[in-house]
């Protein structure tokens, strides 16, 4: 989870939601539109949410996603990967998603993602 400079925490799911979580803990948002799609299997999911260093909600909404990435499917295989994203305005949405890092090559794994 990363805490935002209002109090609002992200939030990953193992089986690859990201959600907004009020500072009380209160409400619960529903899942974050465009996260990539994850290998939830064993250890596998949507690992982890870091906001850039300078995130400020009005001008810098840019966060980071560290997660499972399936291989071509049916193949069996995946890989961890990260991904720089932006929030939209409302913090609904992730846009402009690339991966800035990827596993190569991937491997036929249930757990320690990103071990050969």
């Amino acid at each position: 989870m990363a805490f935002l400079p209002d109090g609002r925490l992200l939030v990953t799911q193992k089986a690859g939601q990201l959600r907004l979580v009020s500072a009380d803990g209160a409400t619960v948002s529903g899942p974050i539109s465009g996260v990539p799609t994850v290998d939830d299997g064993g250890q596998g999911g949507l690992l982890d949410v870091a906001l850039d260093p300078s995130f400020n909600v009005t001008s810098n909404r840019r966060i980071y996603l560290a997660y499972s990435e399936p291989g071509p499917v049916g193949s069996g295989i995946n890989g961890t990967a990260v991904a720089s994203a932006e929030l939209n305005a409302t913090l609904t949405a992730v846009e402009n998603l690339k991966v800035i890092f990827q596993q190569l090559p991937q491997k036929a794994s249930a757990g320690h993602f990103g071990l050969g």
